[in-house]
């Protein structure tokens, strides 16, 4: 996991994992308040910088598709993500806020760069 701060304050993560030969970067997330200041760049170049010589698999929204594509990403396929209700949701209940699982279908693209 990488984690970007400035002044003390998380800005953004990462998570990126080796195995067998392969990289795989997943969920780089920023914080709304430091969109398009270069906390994306920066959690996408410090982290794959060691991998440059391996196949690289990420796994990211289209909300950064300009960024990937600027580092030589290509999208390859599409993916959904989901998540499961609470058993309040599903007995017909309404959970409380901020209850986990009750986030909405996420929608990904896995881009490959070789």
């Amino acid at each position: 996991m990488c984690i970007a701060s400035l002044g003390g304050e998380i800005t953004g993560a990462c998570v990126t994992v080796v195995d067998g030969g392969f990289g795989s970067h997943y969920c780089v997330v920023t914080l709304p308040a430091f969109h398009s200041r270069g906390v994306g760049r920066a959690l996408m170049l410090a982290p794959l910088a060691p991998l440059a010589d391996l196949p690289l698999t990420l796994t990211a929204s289209r909300l950064g598709t300009a960024l990937y594509e600027s580092l030589g990403f290509i999208a390859t396929s599409t993916s959904a993500w989901w998540s499961s209700r609470s058993k309040s949701r599903r007995a017909g209940r309404r959970a409380a806020p901020g209850t986990p699982g009750l986030g909405p279908t996420w929608r990904g693209a896995v881009r490959r760069r070789w």
